[in-house]
């Protein structure tokens, strides 16, 4: 048999062998430059139905000449579907050639771990498009050269790098012993530097891809240490008890974070090329680099023995001064969730935020349980008290207007048969600066708030506050937001024992 010395077009008729009888049944070419996952080369992707008996044997051109070995096959259920893979023939040489002069197949190690770049890494590190390989770990031939984690390589002995399979295909392509040229930059600077391959370990390969898939291995990070939430990253961190680093303990599900695949119990190791050991080594780096206006940071992260680069953009509305992490956080929370409401809580004890997500927390109790009172005894002064329980919120631009919008709320709730205008009374005092305000139909202006004779008030609790830009909808930034929780109880005549 010859092998083409012209590879097949996408498209090209091919013919294979199939079955015990290698009946020949005629296919085209469906794709080239295919992966399978296994080794750096590329393969020819076919249309024919081969099984697992005909891998090893080859494909044929219409002159019959071998344009690929059969090396794989798609096969879901263990039956054929039409989707094979060859290696090309002019690779099939090379490993024929080698075999024929030294016996085994031989291939340079260059020493390194990489993974694609992206269109935001390429962004952080400094690069016009996303091309070349990024070194994740480093090791053996490029350790020794100066090559280290967080270099972008983007050529090989003057030829570019695509992407991290290209650079791996073409370190297989030399010999151990040879030196090759490997352009790289770093802190956006290109260098380049003489590296002497080595010779491909069995348990490894010349150059490895990354593909940051989790691996259950090595030490499972355990977190100690208080909590910190970095909002503008969207993860909550704590310190990695068994290694250096910090561990994920929660991510906020529409964060950028998210989306690039970070998940809790995965461990930082660095973030911008530093080094971090505790939750407040990140909110450092993310504090730097929003003074420098970066808009993006890369992490190095560690999913079991793992590791992987991934740019997280930066919430840069975070960072306005005056805004404190409780308050940034509690316009994140879900104000219908006791359990996020009791976590926030938790986490932000001594913050106003932390007072109304508890206040909170007791309103959407009481609306998940309905509790039947007993009825009750006439007092022996002759006079029965209705009361009820009542919580309420008001937003306006004054505390008081707030408040007063909140008792309206809270009154108009009462027990059927109240009357609020008969039980609240409101005295507006009008000044000559006062003007009409659209949104609560009443005037801008002191108001005092008393109830009519016969009704008392306890177990009263008021919590207000301003919204800021984060938790305020349009327009509502630096309004007062007041909760207020109260009985009102109405006493009533009625008849003596």
């Amino acid at each position: 048999m010859k092998f083409a010395e012209i590879a097949p077009r996408l498209g090209d008729c091919v013919i294979g062998a199939i079955g015990p009888n290698h009946e020949l049944m005629p296919g085209i070419v469906s794709a080239q430059g295919r992966y399978v996952g296994k080794g750096p080369w590329d393969h020819i992707q076919t249309d024919l139905p081969f099984g697992r008996e005909e891998m090893g044997g080859p494909t044929f051109n219409i002159d019959g000449e071998v344009v690929g070995v059969n090396t794989a096959i798609m096969s879901p259920a263990g039956v054929p579907v039409g989707i094979a893979f060859a290696i090309p023939a002019k690779t099939a040489v090379d490993v024929l050639a080698q075999l024929k002069s030294a016996g085994a197949v031989s291939r340079g190690w260059l020493g390194v771990n990489i993974q694609n770049i992206d269109e935001d890494t390429a962004s952080i590190l400094g690069l016009n498009e996303p091309k070349g390989a990024l070194i994740v770990t480093v090791s053996g031939p490029a350790a020794d050269a100066g090559l280290k984690n967080g270099d972008a390589i983007l050529a090989v002995n003057g030829t570019k790098v695509a992407d991290s399979r290209d650079m791996a295909r073409q370190i297989a392509t030399y010999q151990p012993d040879t030196k090759v040229d490997i352009h790289f930059l770093r802190a956006q600077k290109e260098q380049t530097i003489g590296v002497k391959l080595g010779r491909l370990p069995k348990v490894s390969q010349a150059a490895t891809v990354d593909s940051g898939t989790k691996s259950d291995s090595g030490t499972a990070p355990r977190s100690t240490g208080p909590h910190r939430t970095i909002d503008q990253v969207g993860l909550t961190l704590a310190a990695d008890a068994n290694a250096d680093g910090v561990v994920v303990v929660e991510v906020v599900g529409s964060s950028d974070a998210a989306l690039k695949g970070i998940k809790s119990g995965e461990v930082i190791l660095e973030i911008g090329g530093s080094v971090v050991k505790n939750p407040e080594d990140v909110a450092n780096a993310v504090r730097n680099a929003l003074k420098l206006q970066r808009k993006a940071r890369l992490l190095r992260v560690r999913s079991g023995t793992a590791q992987r680069f991934v740019a997280v953009q930066l919430k840069t509305q975070a960072a306005v001064p005056g805004v404190t992490d409780a308050a940034r956080e509690w316009s994140q929370v879900d104000k219908t969730s006791i359990a996020e409401l009791e976590t926030f809580a938790r986490r932000h004890a001594a913050s106003p935020e932390a007072d109304y997500a508890r206040a909170r927390v007791e309103e959407l109790k009481r609306q998940q349980t309905t509790v039947v009172l007993p009825p009750m005894l006439p007092p022996k002064t002759e006079r029965e008290q209705q009361c009820v329980h009542q919580t309420a919120r008001g937003t306006h631009p004054t505390e008081e207007g707030a408040k007063f919008i909140a008792w309206k709320a809270i009154l108009q709730g009462m027990s059927e048969g109240s009357d609020p205008q008969s039980v609240f009374m409101a005295d507006f005092t009008r000044r000559s600066l006062g003007k009409p305000d659209p949104e609560s139909n009443f005037m801008k202006s002191d108001i005092k708030v008393g109830f009519a004779p016969g009704h008392k008030v306890s177990n009263m609790q008021v919590s207000c506050k301003t919204l800021t830009p984060y938790e305020a909808s349009a327009g509502m930034a630096g309004q007062k937001d007041c909760f207020i929780s109260a009985t009102v109880c109405k006493m009533n005549s009625s008849s003596p024992r």
